[in-house]
């Protein structure tokens, strides 16, 4: 009988160590659902940042092609203003009692032309 109490001993040694080691294991088991749950948070996010990056994306290729053409505009009205710079030129030439004669050569205007805009401009 003397060997019983050092059996019950290790017996109680080797069930306090399994109770150890499964409550190990249920920590274990429980951080690693933890971590795949933060896992799948992580990659929801990222697929909703990945889609706000497209979205973003789609919406600056639209505000370009929307500066392209505002550009394209400008740049055409710009055209329009040069070229109508000559007759705004020669009408203040006309209002301040120049000739057609000179207002034509210093405007690269024709005659014709600098004797319209003085039908329209009538000298004071």
């Amino acid at each position: 009988m003397d060997w019983l109490w050092p059996l019950i001993g290790i017996a109680f040694v080797i069930l306090v160590l399994q109770l150890s080691m499964m409550f190990a294991v249920y920590r274990w088991r429980l951080q690693q659902q933890q971590s795949e749950q933060q896992l799948q948070r992580l990659q929801e996010d990222l697929k909703a940042v990945a889609a706000g990056a497209i979205g973003v994306g789609k919406h600056l290729q639209d505000v370009e092609a929307k500066l392209y053409l505002l550009v394209d505009k400008q740049e055409i009205l710009e055209q329009r203003d040069l070229g109508s710079l000559p007759y705004n030129q020669a009408s203040k030439l006309l209002e301040m009692g120049a000739s057609t004669q000179e207002v034509a050569s210093s405007c690269g205007l024709t005659q014709a032309e600098v004797e319209l805009l003085a039908r329209f401009h009538p000298v004071n």
